[in-house]
């Protein structure tokens, strides 16, 4: 699978606490590849692989906070501009324990990204230090998935990351696909999230499927996210979010063919943030609360 996105941010620094900063209108291209394998090679048993790759920003943020390093230290001998890229690879082995209804699935991921990394300036000696450039995360998981009738599916998903430079993250993920009648399918999902020494994240959502026709169904859904902040991780000046609550809700049509699916969904989300501590001010605009509308359209061909 190959995909091609476009980004593009109006940038706005903070200017009470960023006097080098400047507006600017920040747009880029990412590219992204993603392949993979699956052999059965016993009855009951499945490997699998797949591997991708990436190259740019991956989202609104990294690039919000490339440009104020870029603004604050592009003068200074030693910047140099950020050039993020990443690989990642997954191998699984899933057991039917149950024939057609009980399956255990072990995995482990590894992942190799480049980030863009932060800047700062030694305020005796003038010279400039570049943060952590390379992140390697090493990332094993243990899947169980069981039919428990005809109308009754559930899923639990247990993880721990290991992220260069960083406490391990610990997580677990749980959903429910039930039909509630030939036409309607009921989904529930729900998470968390922990690391050492206070992140913690949790999140709950819902959504409601009806099949218009066999091959044309209309969805609603819902979704709450909520965490206590990232983790401090510099001296003076923090990038590290603050607390952060999230609503989502919308709408989706979607279109099951034999060998093509399609997929468009609008979805407005709300963002609302605890107040930044004074070491992260440098970063309020990008830390505001905020209304997102989310128009997402997918398409899938099986060959």
């Amino acid at each position: 699978m190959l995909s091609h996105l476009a980004h593009e941010i109006e940038y706005e620094p903070f200017t009470a606490f960023d006097f080098l900063g400047y507006a600017a209108e920040v747009k880029q291209e990412q590219w992204a590849g993603q392949g993979g394998l699956r052999h059965a090679w016993a009855e009951r048993w499945t490997a699998s692989a797949t591997a991708g790759v990436y190259e740019a920003f991956t989202d609104y943020r990294s690039m919000w906070l490339a440009t104020y390093y870029r603004q604050q230290f592009e003068f200074v001998p030693g910047y140099e501009e950020p050039n993020p890229r990443g690989k990642n690879g997954q191998a699984s082995v899933r057991w039917e324990y149950w024939p057609a209804a009980g399956f255990l699935e072990a995995r482990f991921a590894y992942a190799n990204d480049r980030i863009a990394p932060g800047w700062e300036m030694d305020a005796l000696t003038g010279a400039l230090h570049r943060g952590r450039e390379q992140l390697h995360t090493y990332a094993p998981g243990l899947a169980l998935e069981h039919v428990w009738t005809r109308r009754v599916r559930t899923l639990n998903e247990f993880s721990l990351a290991n992220t260069s430079g960083r406490e391990v993250r610990y997580g677990y993920r749980g959903s429910v696909n039930a039909a509630l009648g030939e036409r309607w399918v009921l989904r529930g999902q729900g998470g968390y999230t922990h690391e050492e020494p206070r992140l913690r994240a949790w999140y709950a959502g819902a959504s409601l499927d009806f099949e218009l026709t066999p091959k044309w169904l209309i969805g609603t859904q819902a979704r709450y996210y909520k965490d206590t902040g990232e983790i401090e991780n510099s001296f003076l000046i923090s990038t590290a979010g603050p607390g952060l609550e999230t609503w989502q809700a919308g709408m989706s049509l979607r279109y099951v063919g034999e060998r093509a699916s399609f997929q468009f969904t609008v979805a407005p989300l709300r963002a609302d943030y605890e107040p930044v501590p004074v070491g992260t001010r440098p970063f309020t605009n990008l830390y505001q609360d905020r209304t997102w509308i989310l128009a997402q359209a997918s398409m899938a061909v099986t060959f």
